[in-house]
């Protein structure tokens, strides 16, 4: 969850007491891009787009443990300044057949990213946005996908990845820490070695 000058005050924790999932509150490095859907989209084929620089080293790091060089797209900022990474996905599933997964992306979207994501097999559906953009917003800032969860089976953060947030955090300021809430709880970490807890071990 990225954390900027508009989020709500204690709003990863209410997050994680509705969602019963750890939530990693993510802070923004860039006054630009305050809003996580900016800078960073999941797509449903296990890839992800990002701007890493809006993000602290940490969350990058992070990022790492879950997506390979594969499966990551990095953009830089003229790219990102198109709104490039607010994307939406729509998926069609059928029975017996791979779900087939169209992306709604920025009509001007740079070409170097639209080939990437063809090639990872989306459709992709051009959408006129620049008036919104003027408004500071992009496709994601439309509409929000609401996930029913008890389809979705929980999946706590592996120890590995405890251990990671603890180191990256050590030496920075309180702002600029990565933060893990469990059930409306936040996670201290006194020591890397013992960055550990039973709702958060896999």
């Amino acid at each position: 969850m990225g954390v900027g000058q508009r989020t709500e005050p204690g709003a990863g924790k209410q997050l994680s007491e509705i969602s019963g999932r750890p939530v990693i509150e993510i802070p923004t490095e860039d006054p630009f891009f305050y809003h996580a859907d900016t800078f960073l989209s999941f797509l449903p084929g296990g890839h992800v787009v990002v701007y890493k620089d809006a993000l602290p080293q940490a969350a990058v790091d992070v990022l790492k443990q879950f997506y390979d060089d594969k499966h990551m797209l990095v953009i830089n900022r003229s790219e990102a300044m198109t709104f490039a990474a607010n994307l939406q996905s729509i998926s069609q599933y059928y029975p017996k057949k791979k779900p087939i997964h169209h992306v709604l992306l920025p009509a001007d979207c740079p070409r170097r990213i639209t080939d990437k994501l063809e090639s990872w097999k989306y459709k992709l559906i051009p959408v006129a946005i620049k008036a919104l953009r003027h408004a500071g917003g992009g496709l994601h800032c439309c509409y929000q996908r609401v996930w029913d969860l008890r389809e979705y089976p929980l999946q706590p953060l592996p120890t590995h990845l405890n251990e990671l947030i603890a180191q990256r955090n050590q030496g920075l300021t309180e702002k600029r820490r990565l933060r893990v809430w469990v059930n409306g709880k936040l996670q201290h970490y006194e020591d890397p070695k013992h960055a550990e807890h039973p709702n958060l071990q896999a």
